[in-house]
């Protein structure tokens, strides 16, 4: 149904405002669809040639013009309700069909108006456009203040606050929404429904009507010998809709009927209420009916039937109909009754049975050009043995095909270069000998012969062929003549040469090739870009061109002896451009030598680093101060104060800390922001900058935290007197943001040597100082004091317990498995550090590692459990279990240990545990600290057969560079790129890059944190073989996983995301 305002326009005016709200069709006597005008064809689609009736319904089904009545149109986008006229065409046969999907405004809202209900009309903004007077008296508001206007404008705010909820329900879901409206905060609210309206004049709008109210104030103006009772209201608008419409309850009996349904059932208008289906349909549809009524009251859910009634068209034919039922439920969701609508469709039924006989048809014309082809194949091959003579033993393969790629015949050739016997050959297509992708040529004419080169297949596997294809008349039919030939041996010598001619030019290093006295014979393009050299002007010259007098005597006497004793130098060098600039670069000189020994070339290969040094400058700078700020960071400050003390060593000299924390900073930025938080931390710390000295030294530690080194001051004084100073200075406002920002600051003091002799034990201090003058109130100073010590006493404890769990085995590996995705077996071990106190107390590796680490006990960790776990998987090698490797995270500390490598082959000696047997994970952070030192120990440890892989990949800031030059056999996925898999795009984007990366450079990948059975799907169907997690298990003890191993445990792998289930062993 379509709704329109009050004094809407004709449908000819709105013809011109909206185009597809009027359509002209005009029709031939025989019901097909001539012509439609443009409106027609936008709302229709290729309507011409079409039965009206297949886009067309109405009451009656065959209109006798003149008429005019509803109608409902089977648009593109659904069905819609429209008014239809039918008019004779003067002169001509057939009918003009008008068809106007403008709203009825005059009829269906000056009926609504008239007929006592209370009912409203909203757009989908909520905004009021038809209001009933009854509606209006409800609330004792006038009629006229509703006009276009919110709901909040003129009704109480809980009346207004109901009809937007129920506004956006019914719009939400498109569909009949029941609710409540109260009248005022005193009333009680009144039962109503609200259905939704697809098309109007405003758009998209919601109907509401008032079905009841308690102390019956509202009656609707209903005739009550009518006998509709509370459907009053809905058969109003009913009666507008073309099709059959009905509500019955679950046991047949009939509530409401619109007229289109007393129509389509040829029965009087209103006789059908209170009557049994059994009275009004066929036994075999009430049958039906009654079934489906059962269903719906157990299942509560809607249905769609098909049903054909016998002879029941006018000419005496089957009419088929598509009866779509739903169940009808009160204000509590409970069901009433089923509502049914009916639309007839003969025409496309009629339809589908006209396509399956065309298919019928299709599929018999296919079989007989198929007997056709097969009898004209057998007479081509019957003629094919006149040409044997001809090329039988010709010293290329011939073969003779039809257009069609029929094979007719091949001489022996052909099957020696084909790798088949002839009647293998004459079995297959031309195309079946030939490369996908790649086809024999075809010439256009007897005198216009081919050659070409293609790929044919030989065994299964591809070669390249020199092909001439000539076409002949034989007994009139075109008949080709196909010679062949194998050129792979040329193609693979082509091919090489080409090959080496495009890395030669396309190569990013630059590369120079001299003679066995260094002249240059040939350089690349990359040489040129480089060093600004020319090939035309560097041939015929000596490498000395490039010569910086960077380098001493020596250094190229060591280059040399590599290129005469190992026929190979590597190594940084300092060369010049032909501008006289001088650059770094990474040079690798590599002897050639010929059978006898002797040296005929030297090949250089180089790059320039000069981006690759500044960024390493640019990271020593950065790892050295505060991003923010550019202020000192936390090293650069302990470099500083241990050289102020080593300075001051002896003489009795002071030196000073305060340790800064700005008071409330959270407040400040969660208030403004982080960006204005960002802001106010660089604006304190220049201010901090202006009330030290210039020998003083202000670093920023990170967060809102900033130490002051008050260097060489003249006493103790002197150092309080700058922290009363920094109070003093913020006791006024900081402008920021055009806002006055009033700081406090909590200052901690230290000073050396009264309160801490080292550096770490110096500012440790200060930092206690700093909280104590928190918990004094903020904005003060503290000076340290020994009472101070309790925390460090706290810490000192830990130390303690940590070095006797060392010392009496407490800390022990813990195994975390590894399984392979495409058999669900354990593949792999982790091992991680567990603690557990004699009493059971268990403590944190969060709490404990960082402990040892700042002992110096990281190291002693690291060996006792690389230790542990080597005698572990020796253990399961004694009982003959399967084999799986064994992964042992690698500290910095324990990288950078000049005897790593000696440490680790003892270990394996130790516990006689084979090197291929053991993973070492190391982290991007360990790898990045020292990366010529870490390269040369892992190509040490690479070379004992020991799996080598990148820890916690992606967290850290590692040179790809670097990262492709070591020696790595694994990446591991963290899993924080893991944990959001596969729902969040930036960690979709990010697993699936370092995925790639990983087929690039070879490496297999592990993914860590798996706890979901979508995580698993997605990285195994992106390349992921081997992952470990809460899915599958926690880290268990050791003796946990001997059981798991013993007993062959298989993790199901192979079920849909959503049913995984695995039990944590």
């Amino acid at each position: 149904m379509r709704l329109s305002p009050e004094g809407s326009q004709s449908p000819r005016t709105l013809q011109t405002a909206e185009a597809t709200n009027f359509a002209v069709l005009r029709v031939g006597v025989d019901g097909v669809v001539r012509h439609a005008d443009a409106s027609g064809e936008a709302l229709l689609g290729e309507v011409c040639g079409v039965r009206l009736e297949t886009v067309l319904q109405t009451t009656p089904r065959t209109p006798v013009p003149p008429w005019s009545g509803n109608a409902l149109l089977l648009c593109r986008e659904g069905p819609t309700a429209c008014r239809a006229t039918f008019t004779s065409l003067p002169g001509e046969d057939g009918l003009l069909v008008c068809l106007d999907l403008t709203p009825p405004s005059a009829d269906t809202l000056l009926s609504l108006r008239h007929s006592g209900l209370p009912v409203a009309l909203r757009d989908a903004d909520s905004i009021f456009r038809f209001v009933s007077p009854a509606f209006a008296a409800l609330f004792g508001i006038p009629e006229r203040a509703f006009r276009n206007a919110p709901p909040e404008s003129v009704l109480p705010k809980s009346s207004a606050r109901a009809l937007r909820q129920a506004d956006r329900a019914t719009l939400l879901r498109m569909e009949a929404h029941a609710h409540t409206i109260p009248l005022s905060a005193e009333e009680q609210p009144v039962r109503c429904t609200s259905i939704p309206l697809p098309r109007t004049a405003w758009g998209t709008a919601v109907l509401s009507i008032v079905l009841h109210t308690d102390d019956d104030t509202f009656a609707p103006d209903v005739d009550p010998a009518s006998g509709m009772g509370p459907y009053a209201p809905w058969q109003i608008l009913l009666d507008e809709m073309p099709g059959l419409l009905a509500l019955t309850d679950f046991e047949g009996r009939v509530q409401l009927l619109n007229k289109a349904g007393h129509t389509l059932l040829r029965l009087p208008e209103g006789i059908a209420r209170g009557r049994h289906r059994a009275e009004l349909l066929p036994e075999r549809i009430a049958a039906l009916l009654a079934a489906d009524n059962e269903r719906m009251q157990r299942e509560g859910t809607p249905s769609q039937l098909e049903v054909t009634l016998s002879r029941y068209g006018h000419d005496g034919s089957d009419r088929t109909f598509l009866v779509q039922r739903f169940p009808v439920r009160d204000h509590s969701g409970g069901m009433q009754g089923v509502g049914t609508v009916a639309m007839e469709i003969s025409a496309l039924k009629n339809t589908e049975a006209g396509l399956r006989q065309r298919l019928t048809n299709i599929e018999a014309m296919v079989a007989t050009r198929t007997e056709e082809l097969r009898v004209a194949n057998e007479a081509l091959h019957r003629s094919s043995t006149r040409f044997r003579a001809l090329f039988d033993y010709a010293p290329d393969g011939l073969l003779l095909q039809r257009d069609d790629g029929t094979l007719l015949d091949c001489n022996r050739m052909a099957e020696a270069t084909l790798g088949l016997s002839r009647h293998e050959l004459l079995a297959l297509k031309a195309r079946d000998i030939c490369r996908e992708g790649h086809a024999l040529p075809v010439p256009e004419s007897e005198d216009t012969p081919l050659r070409t080169r293609t790929e044919l297949l030989r065994g299964g596997v591809a070669f390249p062929a020199e092909v001439s294809v000539r076409s002949l008349d034989i007994e009139g039919e075109r008949t080709l003549l196909v010679a062949l030939r194998d050129i792979s041996s040329r193609i693979h010598t082509e091919h090489r040469l080409n090959l080496f001619e495009l890395v030669f030019r396309n190569a990013l290093e630059g590369i120079l090739i001299t003679d066995a006295s260094g002249a240059i014979l040939a350089v690349n393009p990359a040489f040129t870009t480089i060093t600004g050299w020319n090939e035309r002007d560097a041939v015929g010259r000596n490498p000395r061109i490039l010569k910086s007098n960077r380098h001493d005597r020596g250094f190229y006497e060591r280059l040399w002896h590599s290129l005469h004793e190992r026929g190979a130098w590597e190594g940084e060098i300092w060369n010049r451009r032909i501008n006289g600039e001088n650059y770094p670069e990474w040079l690798s000189i590599s002897a050639i030598r010929d059978e006898s020994g002797a040296t005929t070339n030297y090949v250089a290969l180089f790059h320039d680093i000069s981006d690759l040094k500044a960024k390493e400058a640019q990271i020593r700078y950065q790892g050295m101060h505060d991003a923010l700020t550019g202020l000192p960071n936390r090293a650069l400050l302990l470099e500083r104060l241990a050289g102020e003390l080593k300075e001051g060593q002896g003489t009795g000299r002071l030196c000073g800390l305060l340790y800064i924390d700005i008071d409330n900073f959270k407040t400040i930025n969660d208030s403004l922001g982080h960006e204005a938080g960002d802001k106010f931390i660089a604006e304190v710390a220049e201010h901090l900058t202006l009330l030290i000295r210039p020998e003083d030294t202000l670093s920023r530690l990170g967060g809102d935290e900033y130490v002051i080194l008050v260097a060489n001051p003249g006493e103790e004084r002197e150092v309080v007197l700058v922290a009363e100073r920094i109070l003093h200075h913020f006791s006024q406002p900081i402008a920021l943001l055009d806002r006055e920002l009033h700081v406090g600051l909590s200052i901690g003091i230290a000073i050396h040597p009264a309160d801490g002799k080292g550096p770490d034990e110096l500012l440790t201090n200060a930092d206690l100082a700093m909280y104590r003058a928190k918990a004094q109130g903020k904005n003060t100073y503290e000076r340290f004091s020994p009472h101070l010590h309790d925390r460090i006493r706290s810490r000192m404890e830990l130390e303690g317990r940590l070095r006797h769990a060392l010392r009496h085995g407490e800390i022990v590996p813990h195994f975390q498995p590894r399984v392979d995705l495409a058999t669900g077996r354990i593949v792999g071990a982790e091992a991680l550090a567990r603690w557990t106190l004699p009493d059971g107390t268990r403590i944190s590796p969060g709490e404990f590692i960082p402990v040892a680490e700042d002992l110096g006990l990281i190291f002693d960790l690291g060996e006792h459990m690389l230790r542990s776990s080597l005698a572990f998987t020796r253990a399961l090698m004694d009982e003959g279990l399967p084999d799986i490797t064994m992964a042992v995270n690698l500290s910095l500390v324990q990288c950078r240990h000049a005897d790593l490598v000696g440490r680790v082959l003892a270990a394996l000696r130790d516990t006689g545990v084979p090197p291929e047997r053991l993973e070492l994970e190391i982290t991007e952070s360990a790898i990045m600290s020292d990366v010529t030192r870490t390269l040369r120990r892992l190509d040490r440890l690479a070379a004992l057969g020991i799996t080598l892989a990148v820890d916690d990949f992606g967290t850290g800031y590692s040179s790809l560079y670097h990262l492709k030059h070591m020696p790595l056999h694994t990446l591991k996925i963290d899993q924080s790129f893991v944990r959001d898999l596969p729902h969040v795009a930036g960690s979709r984007t990010i697993a699936l890059t370092m995925l790639a990366m990983a087929r690039n450079l070879d490496l297999d990948v592990i993914a860590e944190g798996v706890e979901t059975g979508a995580q698993m799907h997605f990285l195994r169907d992106h390349g992921c073989r081997v992952v470990q997690g809460f899915l599958f298990s926690p880290a268990v003890p050791g003796d946990r996983l001997f059981d798991l191993l013993r007993r062959g445990v298989c993790f199901d792998v192979n079920v849909a995301p959503g049913e995984l289930s695995f039990d944590h062993p």
